[in-house]
């Protein structure tokens, strides 16, 4: 048998937060798709006029288009509109998947 190593994406420091993140950070985070950079900064693509998660599955933006904005509503503000895909003003996709099972164990725990 051979042994498979499994490649795990870096963890963000605990010290990066918005103010302490330049904009090679966010960009980092953003070709990374590091979910963990999701709660930090959102940012936005000038060419399709959409903001979006750091770790949205979207294809990669150029990096000369994007512009990062602090929360969603600031991206809003700017002019920018939600993304269709990560779906960035709502909850975090972890999130939507723990209610999902919530939401599907409820009747066979009803019947129990």
């Amino acid at each position: 048998m051979t042994s498979m190593t499994i490649e795990r994406e870096p963890v963000l420091p605990v010290f990066m937060n918005p103010a302490l993140m330049n904009e090679d950070d966010r960009w980092a985070a953003v070709v990374r798709r590091a979910p963990a950079a999701d709660r930090l900064f959102c940012y936005s693509v000038r060419t399709t006029g959409v903001y979006c998660r750091p770790s949205c599955a979207s294809r990669l933006p150029r990096r000369e288009n994007v512009r990062f904005h602090r929360t969603c509503a600031d991206a809003a503000k700017a002019g920018f509109r939600p993304c269709k895909r990560c779906r960035p003003n709502g909850p975090l996709p972890t999130e939507r998947r723990t209610s999902t099972t919530a939401d599907a164990c409820r009747p066979v725990e009803a019947a129990a």
